[in-house]
């Protein structure tokens, strides 16, 4: 069995969609995959089927940066999310992959030889679309360096580098795009506002999505205090896996020291897609009130102990007071009796 290859690619969609009220994102500048001997253009091609549509291409340019000939080969592969990343590891390619591509991916040729700092473009198609499943499909393109031409001495320069073409094909029908906000990680009692928050989002859909939306924080007089923009590299989350994405959150209103205030979420799937909404209060006591507040308690439990010990000392010596006052008389009028007593013993003795 071909072994699992671990890719460290952050899967980026091309089209940004825009939640109505989130400032407008740019797509994503860069088009191109390079490595110190080739460039592959683009990293990502995104595909979308019209209904009855069964074939559907792109064309691919690679480019030699070096100065001398590269043998480059062409082969295909499934792949899928490795974590909540974005990262990506490449599977076997099997025909039970209900998401799978590879089989239905074919580069028009399966080896290139450029020549030094030449360029080749080659044309990817897609084929026998009606036998893809209604949905999200995805695949990658992976350019092999088998070897480097010889340079002015003779020797052959050996090479290892490798490095894929991300496809992503929607189907024309039957798609459905569709995500789930997780359990959002934050408290109902908080000491500042965040800078930043962890959103994690799984798609419920059948179809690859870039999740965007606005995270907001109001004050309870309805008066925004904090904003960010959900997922502004647009990656993109594959069918039945989860994501997250680090929501930086930048301060816009004055925050007070202590009060009540309110997380909002809006966040959608696609351009299209339905807006949905989460919501949840919190209080925030600033650091300093809660310094404050702590250093009161401790001078009142430090009065409070003092007050005590003084109490214990108060009672203890009118216990000991009181114990004097009873055995005081008893003792005198003992010693009186034993007085008494020798005054008789010599009475007696004088009379005999």
């Amino acid at each position: 069995m071909k072994k699992m290859t671990l890719v460290t690619v952050s899967l980026v969609a091309l089209v940004v969609p825009v939640i109505t009220s989130a400032a407008s994102a740019l797509a994503t500048s860069s088009s191109n995959l390079v490595t110190p001997g080739l460039t592959v253009s683009p990293a990502i091609e995104q595909l979308t089927l019209k209904p009855g549509q069964q074939t559907a291409s792109f064309v691919s340019q690679l480019t030699n940066n070096t100065k001398t000939k590269l043998i480059v080969n062409l082969s295909v592969t499934d792949f899928t999310a490795l974590n909540e990343t974005g990262g990506i590891v490449f599977l076997p390619n099997l025909t039970n992959r209900p998401h799978g591509l590879a089989q239905w991916l074919k580069p028009a040729v399966n080896q290139v030889v450029l020549s030094a700092g030449a360029s080749q473009s080659i044309s990817i198609s897609i084929t026998s679309t009606p036998g893809l499943a209604p949905g999200g499909h995805y695949g990658a393109v992976v350019y092999r360096v088998i070897s480097s031409g010889s340079i002015t001495n003779g020797n052959q320069i050996s090479n290892n580098e490798e490095i894929s073409s991300l496809v992503f094909l929607t189907t024309g029908s039957g798609s459905i795009q569709s995500i789930k906000l997780g359990n959002v990680p934050f408290g109902h009692l908080v000491f500042k506002i965040p800078s930043s928050i962890d959103l994690v989002f799984t798609n419920s859909g059948n179809t690859q999505v870039a999740p965007h939306g606005l995270v907001t924080i109001m004050s309870a007089d309805k008066r925004e205090v904090a904003r960010g923009i959900i997922n502004q590299q647009s990656g993109l989350i594959l069918p039945g896996t989860s994501r997250l994405y680090v929501v930086s959150l930048r301060p816009t209103g004055n925050i007070a020291k202590l009060g009540e205030y309110h997380l909002v979420i809006a966040y959608q799937a696609s351009e299209l897609g339905k807006i949905q909404h989460y919501q949840t209060g919190f209080y925030l006591v600033n650091e300093e009130f809660l310094v404050l507040v702590v250093g009161i308690g401790l001078l009142a439990l430090a009065a409070i102990i003092l007050l005590n010990r003084k109490y214990r000392t108060r009672k203890a010596r009118l216990i000991t007071n009181k114990k004097t006052t009873v055995q005081g008389p008893g003792e005198v009028k003992q010693k009186d009796s034993k007085k008494e007593q020798k005054i008789n013993v010599k009475h007696i003795q004088d009379q005999d």
